[in-house]
């Protein structure tokens, strides 16, 4: 909502007087593009013949004047009203795309490229708000369930094992709460500032294969197998720890469907667009769930995860000029390809 106490801003002509109005300064090259060639050619005649130049100045000048004043209305006047139009949304805090001139011409052009970004700032604000939502909707349990243990232990002494249950709960809880508010951050702060970040040149195919190693190093995936195929080499240009995390994201999500005794395969095609597939094994992905899996939240693994880790990796392909999709392998296993275009070092 708008801010009652700050002032709308004021047309830059009623401020900067008269002189810098865009209708006085058109009147003004009206008036010298139709009078100029009169008045050399009066000269001229006047020389030759000894016509009267300030007779005919007197007959052409209030002609060349409306003329001049009502192309200037004409031009400005499409901008004032559109600008009516822009303070009056500022005014009631709307941001609808209905702004409408009536013409079809290049102001009506202006008018529905503005439009357009009204359109698009409130689809922004309404996805801001649903986020805004869904974070106070996926908070609610953990905080319930903390609630529910304080209560507990304000009731009276408790015995050895049921204090070990509500420390369980308060550890897991604080834990949920704790990763969800981390990557709540990191993915607002990844979509704020991911346009802007500096990009540099770096080797692909080393980050994928120095990932696949620390993965294969990791107890929570041992005995899952990792391989990779593509290039030895993959010079890119990118921001080398968003890619680091979309691939990290992918690599657990893989690894924790293939199970322990499942195998992870990445394999890297280099060309005009780079595409990064990371396969499992696994089960595959239901039907139901492919549309909805990179939103955020959405996860199929209760307890487990915060459903925001492949929204992550949607969120830095897009900023990349890229995109991620997610497709079902026969006869199981699911595919994860990550395009990124352009990106040759």
């Amino acid at each position: 909502m708008p801010d009652p106490t700050r002032p709308l801003p004021q047309p830059r002509r009623r401020t900067l007087g008269m002189l810098r109005s865009l209708r006085l300064r058109a009147v003004l090259v009206v008036l010298l593009t139709a009078l100029w060639p009169v008045f050399v050619l009066q000269v001229w005649q006047a020389q030759a013949d000894q016509v009267d130049v300030g007779r005919t100045l007197l007959l052409v000048l209030p002609v060349a004047l409306v003329l001049a004043w009502w192309l200037g209305w004409r031009m400005v006047r499409p901008v004032e009203k559109l600008r009516d139009q822009v303070l009056a949304k500022l005014d009631h805090g709307l941001v609808a795309g209905d702004l409408d001139l009536g013409r079809g011409d290049e102001f009506g052009e202006l008018a529905d490229a503005f439009n357009e970004l009204l359109a698009r700032l409130d689809e922004r604000g309404r996805a801001n708000e649903r986020f805004a939502a869904e974070i106070a909707h996926e908070m609610k349990n953990p905080l319930a369930a903390l609630r529910a243990t304080g209560d507990s232990l304000s009731a009276g002494a408790q015995d050895a094992a049921r204090a070990a249950r509500l420390a369980r709960v308060i550890h897991d809880s604080s834990r949920r709460l704790d990763q969800l508010v981390t990557e709540v951050l990191e993915l607002a702060h990844a979509e704020a500032t991911m346009v802007d970040e500096p990009r540099e040149p770096f080797d692909l195919a080393q980050l994928v294969n120095g990932l696949l190693d620390s993965h294969a190093q990791d107890e929570r995936w041992a005995g899952c197998r990792f391989d990779y195929a593509g290039p030895v080499a993959a010079p890119v240009v990118a921001v080398p720890q968003r890619i680091e995390t979309a691939l990290r994201n992918l690599l657990a999500n893989a690894a924790s469907f293939a199970g322990p005794a499942g195998t992870v395969r990445v394999r890297v095609e280099w060309g005009e667009r780079v595409v990064v597939a990371v396969e499992d094994d696994g089960p595959g992905i239901a039907d139901e769930h492919l549309p909805k899996l990179f939103d955020r939240f959405f996860t199929t693994r209760t307890g487990r995860g915060t459903g925001l880790g492949l929204t992550m990796v949607r969120a830095i392909a897009e900023a990349h000029g890229g995109q991620v999709e997610a497709q079902n392998i026969v006869p199981h296993g699911a595919r994860f390809s990550l395009t990124l275009t352009p990106m040759h070092g």
